[in-house]
């Protein structure tokens, strides 16, 4: 009985009718398989689960350092355009790259004044200049007439710069 349906399975006739589901399901694997390469490689869940672990074990940094240094790139580049939107969105942006930045150490809180509450004085070397620094982007996101010159734009974001570097971010 075992034998009959052995030779069954491999006799040529089953074989060449079954033929065309074989190239239907293998379009399937090969559209469903590189469908599950593409999602692995382009989505933040590799980078997150593998690929950040990976460059930190190599280089011994920080993953988020080379994407902090490009986003101060950009926020330095905002704020020499030298409009006073362009000085605000700077500064806000940098409130933002901080608060990022803490939650990646590991501080909890709802908000950045929060997360700021739990740094012990030795982590940053100048919290209440940091503090200000937050509070004159927070009057900016609450008041959008909120007048900012350039000096008091160009003070906070060296706070920002000076405690990102006392963060270790570069």
């Amino acid at each position: 009985m075992i034998n009959q349906i052995l030779s069954y399975l491999i006799s040529p006739e089953l074989q060449e009718t079954l033929f065309p589901i074989r190239v239907v399901f293998s379009v399937f694997f090969i559209f469903f398989f590189t469908g599950t390469l593409w999602f692995f490689f382009k989505t933040s869940w590799f980078r997150k689960i593998f690929w950040q672990d990976f460059v930190e074990v190599l280089t011994y940094k920080g993953y988020w350092r080379r994407e902090a240094k490009v986003k101060w790139k950009q926020i330095v580049k905002k704020f020499k355009k030298g409009h006073e939107s362009d000085h605000k969105l700077a500064v806000v942006e940098a409130d933002k790259m901080l608060n990022e930045a803490l939650i990646q150490r590991g501080y909890g809180g709802d908000s950045l004044g929060e997360r700021l509450d739990q740094i012990k004085d030795d982590t940053l070397s100048d919290m209440e200049s940091v503090k200000k620094a937050h509070r004159i982007s927070s009057a900016i996101l609450r008041d959008p007439n909120y007048k900012l010159s350039l000096d008091q734009a160009g003070k906070a974001l060296d706070i920002y710069r000076k405690a990102f570097r006392d963060l270790e971010l570069f």
